[in-house]
């Protein structure tokens, strides 16, 4: 968890004084959960209002806080409700926007169709409309009478740049945050919960270890759960020491996605989140157990192979990125795995030295 361990305001309080003293009033009972509120200025429509009151923030902020604290054990979320999210800039405020189905434009208007019964002629009312009446644009013929006349058999939706009329507009959302059209099927589900304190967190916090759980360096990627890039840092500091000690050999190969800013831009960050989750499952299915693999950046793995040459390090790559390769591009798989481009090398090799 990302604690700032600055002052917080004038209290001269840190952010990590703060979380304790959340967590410690959810175990004194002051707060017996703490529930989801609409709050419209929020990201995502909902607000923790008393967290936020606690953790000295905006309504909104402080529930990367509270995600953090479920992680580490301390708190357990109980699913509330969902809200539909923008998958580029991960906020609530969408538009529903209505688009012709011929030419894509939004100026689309409900309008109703008139037949005309003298000409058999069927057109939506604004074509029959001059000078205040209903005139036929096929025979000319005024029209005064529905049911005599003229009826109006439907409702429909007309095109104002293109004049095409169709049953119902295509629908797509609209981000109110970063401007970009989103797709019905692309919205993304935020899912909000509300928060008690787990037996564990009361444990920490009757033990007096909460600030030192609250404190730990993360060792684990929240999005994968494959160790951090910290982690596999000091994985491959030891192996280095050993390899010195001992004369062990081992490699370090990287793989990931070369194009994971193009798919981002095109799909959404939530989609290439579900792309390296992919990812992260191929590798511990492909990988020994003794092997360390973790996230390293962004878009990509690094794995560290014990006991393994060049030629080894070769053949573990190419079994990763050739079956990476083939999930990706399945039948069934959506356009963001289709779309995925895996890449890999050899980063570093060590061998005993000669004697």
């Amino acid at each position: 968890m990302n604690v700032e361990t600055v002052s917080s305001g004038t209290s001269g309080l840190t952010f990590t004084d703060r979380v304790v003293e959340l967590v410690s009033a959810l175990a004194r009972g002051e707060i017996e959960r703490l529930v989801p509120e609409r709050w419209m200025q929020s990201p995502v429509a909902y607000a923790y209002p008393e967290a936020a009151r606690i953790l000295g923030v905006a309504p909104g902020e402080e529930i990367a806080t509270l995600d953090a604290l479920e992680d580490r054990g301390i708190l357990v979320a109980e699913p509330v409700t969902t809200v539909p999210i923008c998958p580029f800039c991960h906020t609530y405020p969408l538009r529903v926007e209505r688009l012709c189905r011929e030419c894509g434009s939004t100026s689309v208007h409900r309008t109703t169709m008139i037949h005309h019964y003298r000409c058999g002629n069927v057109s939506p009312e604004e074509t029959y409309r001059r000078d205040g009446e209903l005139v036929c644009p096929k025979c000319d013929h005024v029209l005064r009478h529905i049911g005599v006349d003229y009826e109006r058999p439907s409702g429909v939706w007309l095109c104002v740049d293109c004049s095409a009329v169709f049953d119902a507009p295509q629908l797509r959302y609209h981000s109110l945050t970063c401007g970009r059209p989103v797709p019905l099927d692309d919205v993304v589900d935020r899912e909000l919960s509300a928060y008690r304190l787990s037996p564990d967190g009361s444990s920490l916090v009757s033990e007096g270890a909460l600030r030192a759980a609250i404190e730990r360096p993360d060792v684990t990627d929240s999005l994968t759960g494959l160790p951090n890039s910290a982690a596999v840092e000091r994985s491959l500091e030891l192996e280095k020491t050993r390899a010195v000690r001992y004369g062990t050999t081992f490699s370090l190969i990287g793989f990931g996605l070369s194009n994971g800013a193009e798919l981002a831009e095109r799909f959404g960050d939530e989609a290439v989140s579900r792309v390296m989750k992919t990812l992260a499952t191929i590798a511990r299915e492909n990988l020994r157990a003794i092997d360390v693999v973790g996230r390293s950046e962004r878009y990509g793995f690094e794995a560290l192979l014990p006991e393994t040459d060049e030629k080894g390090a070769e053949v573990a790559l190419k079994k990763l990125t050739e079956s990476a390769e083939a999930y990706m591009h399945a039948v069934g798989r959506d356009e963001a795995h289709r779309s995925a481009i895996i890449s890999g090398e050899i980063l570093h090799i060590s061998l005993p030295e000669s004697k």
